[in-house]
């Protein structure tokens, strides 16, 4: 008989607000592999709309997933840059307290009653990722998904008060791994709303520039002028995280720019930052994001882990009979003068079977990409796009 698991990650970011100068950080070390599984991930996800995701949360993900998987299943996704010893000290330099900023990360390991998991596996998943196990019945679908979507809505701060819709928890679940990770910082800069206004945003599709509302702002800030590029850092207060915008210089532009998106190039914009006095011009924006994961992580190479046939995640169980069916992720956003709210959910179904008069201006009035990062490890939390600025 072929079981089925449930795979749940969740992240959260809210009241995100105010640039303050943090020294960058080159991309290495345990940050190094999650941060090429991220630019990897990004190039094989939708193209031409809004995006907000988290390649953080996916990772974790798919890491607590690798721990149970064994043989020909274990090396793709290390191949795919799933890593143990990456995920682990990553997390562990993540999760520590910070006075300017709340970061906190959590797992949880769900089993269906009755449901044999090896200590080894539940005992890894504790020591390494301070995993939490909790039994639930799941033959009431319906409840047992409630439970869990209390415990991601809880450590999301209520941003993702529904990963499990009635009707998508199968009532065969053996187990669901859940992670969440909630971020709250200030901009040490903040946006004076009395400053913003409507202004033109040139969206893909459109004959003529859309009205939206952008934010303004004159200050220093890390910024970069390249060849195709300009890129604008925004730190966060203590200068720790920050969200660095890549906008291309043309109006069309962001889809050549996404092709080169890498670590490599990553490190390349974040290297090349300097302190300007700038004229910052950037829209608000909130949307939502949701979309499986299937197609995009075995176009990365993880192929066995999805195959009935194949798939080996007898780490978890003993059995080898687990394999996973999808990867779904969700994810919001909402960028304005006091700061950034984002969350996002991650759920894999596995089957048993940034005064003085300005010298630069940055005005992101067309498509662009975003990151959230952290600066002392270069973690990137979030990575977005924005086509076309919604705002509730």
């Amino acid at each position: 008989m072929r079981f089925i698991i449930i795979l749940a990650l969740v992240l959260i970011e809210c009241n995100i607000a105010n640039p303050a100068r943090g020294d960058n950080v080159a991309v290495d070390g345990p940050s190094s592999a999650a941060n090429t599984f991220a630019a990897n991930l990004y190039g094989h996800l939708p193209a031409n709309s809004n995006l907000i995701c988290s390649p953080l949360s996916i990772y974790c993900a798919m890491a607590m997933t690798a721990e149970g998987a064994r043989g020909r299943t274990a090396a793709e996704m290390s191949a795919a840059g799933v890593t143990h010893e990456g995920s682990v000290r990553l997390i562990a330099d993540l999760d520590s307290p910070d006075p300017d900023f709340q970061l906190n990360i959590a797992n949880a390991l769900w089993a269906r009653t009755g449901f044999r998991i090896l200590p080894q596996f539940q005992d890894l998943l504790a020591k390494d990722y301070g995993c939490a196990l909790f039994s639930l019945d799941f033959s009431d679908p319906v409840a047992a998904g409630g439970q869990i979507n209390g415990w991601v809505s809880q450590k999301t701060n209520g941003k993702i008060p529904e990963l499990f819709p009635p009707g998508s928890l199968p009532p065969n679940a053996a187990l669901v791994l859940t992670n969440a990770i909630y971020f709250h910082a200030d901009w040490e800069l903040p946006f004076e709303s009395e400053r913003s206004e409507l202004g033109n945003f040139y969206v893909p599709g459109q004959t003529q520039p859309q009205r939206r509302m952008m934010m303004n702002e004159s200050g220093s800030f890390p910024l970069i002028h390249g060849d195709e590029f300009d890129a604008l850092e925004l730190p966060y207060k203590g200068g720790k995280m920050s969200m660095l915008i890549i906008l291309p210089k043309s109006a069309d532009g962001l889809g050549a720019l996404e092709s080169k998106f890498s670590e490599s190039f990553l490190n390349h914009v974040v290297g090349g930052l300097e302190p300007r006095f700038v004229e910052v011009a950037i829209p608000k924006f909130s949307f939502s994001w949701q979309d499986g994961l299937r197609g995009p992580l075995m176009s990365m190479g993880i192929h066995r882990a999805f195959s009935p046939a194949e798939a080996d995640f007898s780490g978890m169980d003993g059995s080898g009979h687990l394999f996973l069916s999808d990867v779904v992720h969700k994810a919001f956003v909402a960028v304005d003068e006091k700061g950034t709210e984002a969350a996002a959910a991650t759920g894999g179904i596995m089957l048993t079977g940034v005064v003085m008069r300005p010298q630069n201006v940055f005005i992101a009035d067309h498509p662009f990409l975003f990151l959230i990062r952290d600066q002392t490890t270069g973690a990137v939390l979030f990575i977005g796009r924005v086509c076309d600025p919604p705002q509730n």
